[in-house]
């Protein structure tokens, strides 16, 4: 989609960018269910290339947003009565002037969408978050650190962790 402009949207470019955006949330969500196969078979060159992908669509999902919200602040600023209602309800209102009860069911397909990425990407960051956990738990083992030993006091009243194990690995 085309930058904004300061005036208001007709029909053709409602529908366009809604449309546009239920393609790209398609796409970002088939590319985080890979990210997902990615992460459980540890393929870090899969994980990068997914990773550009991922961030040139979350940036076209960000750039229309931004397009529909100075949409919306065009609509506040033309119909002061609006000013009492919800944003939402006005983004309803707009959606249902620039194409009815079709454009409402997109709207509702590309939330729909919207959320269950959410899902998945929070989803993904989880396995991220226990996979960089259980590297640090295998660096410290070679370290010969045991972030989890009991703390024991030493002869001068300090204390100091207990290692159970030398490291793996001298310089």
């Amino acid at each position: 989609m085309s930058a904004p402009s300061n005036t208001a949207p007709n029909a053709h470019e409602v529908n366009g960018l809604v449309t546009a955006d239920i393609q790209t949330s398609l796409e970002l969500s088939e590319l985080l269910a890979k990210e997902s196969d990615a992460l459980k078979s540890r393929d870090q060159n899969q994980l990068n290339d997914l990773l550009v992908r991922k961030q040139e669509l979350m940036q076209i999902l960000d750039q229309n947003a931004k397009t529909r919200d100075i949409w919306l602040n065009l609509e506040l600023a033309q119909s002061p009565q609006n000013s009492e209602q919800t944003k939402k309800s006005i983004w309803s209102d707009l959606l249902m002037r620039m194409g009815g009860p079709k454009l409402i069911d997109s709207w509702q397909q590309l939330e729909k969408n919207i959320s269950e990425c959410k899902k998945r990407n929070e989803v993904n960051g989880i396995m991220i978050a226990r996979g960089r956990q259980t590297m640090k738990q295998l660096l410290n083992i070679i370290r010969g650190h045991n972030l989890e030993a009991p703390k024991l006091y030493t002869a001068s009243g300090g204390t100091k962790l207990q290692e159970y194990s030398q490291p793996l690995v001298k310089a």
